[in-house]
């Protein structure tokens, strides 16, 4: 068995929280994605994240967004969510015509507001989704259906994601003083 992380299958969906809201499932509730996305609801597919594409994905939420030039901080952010969101199933464009997924075109399609909440909650919900995985031994949410729910387990760590959904006030220090890298640069240190 491939490390989950490598497992192309593996995916986990995502729900915008008007959309859960809108269609009576608890926003704040993990299961609730993966019930509204198997009840049709339009849904980013994530990925599990490699130690490193983790690591990467964490600097965009540490920017310090009073100092550092908005276009960076919107190049960073939509970096990360490149490495966790690979697809999306319902969406409609703005004529209600279905929208093909193309995760290259994420930023044609989320109002800065929608792009940071799937930021947050795509670090809180994929460490979620790998305890749930581990403890309920199904398989987890593909293009081809969501799994069978299971308990979120596990202390609360250093590495553990907030629980919040929306950023935070302040940004953790330590961010990049550099500009973000292309969506397909590769990094050469691991």
């Amino acid at each position: 068995m491939a490390p989950l992380a490598l497992d192309p299958e593996e995916r986990f969906p995502l729900v915008l929280r008007t959309d859960l809201a809108a269609r009576g499932f608890d926003p704040d509730d993990p299961a609730s994605d993966e019930k509204a996305a198997a009840a049709g609801a339009p849904h980013f597919l994530c990925r599990y994240m490699t130690c490193r594409e983790w690591r990467e994905y964490r600097q965009a939420g540490e920017l310090d967004r009073d100092s550092t030039p908005p276009a960076q901080v919107q190049n960073d952010l939509f970096y990360a969510l490149h490495l966790a969101i690979v697809g999306w199933q319902g969406l409609t464009d703005r004529d209600g015509q279905p929208l093909p997924s193309d995760p290259a075109r994420l930023e044609e399609v989320l109002t800065p507001g929608e792009a940071w909440e799937l930021y947050y909650r795509a670090q809180r919900y994929s460490r979620l989704s790998v305890a749930q995985k581990k403890d309920s031994g199904s398989p987890s949410a593909t293009a081809t259906g969501p799994s069978a729910p299971g308990a979120a387990g596990g202390p609360q760590t250093a590495e553990t994601p907030p629980t919040s959904d929306s950023p935070p006030s302040s940004p953790a220090p330590g961010a990049r003083e550099t500009g973000a890298p292309s969506a397909t640069s590769e990094e050469s240190s691991p």
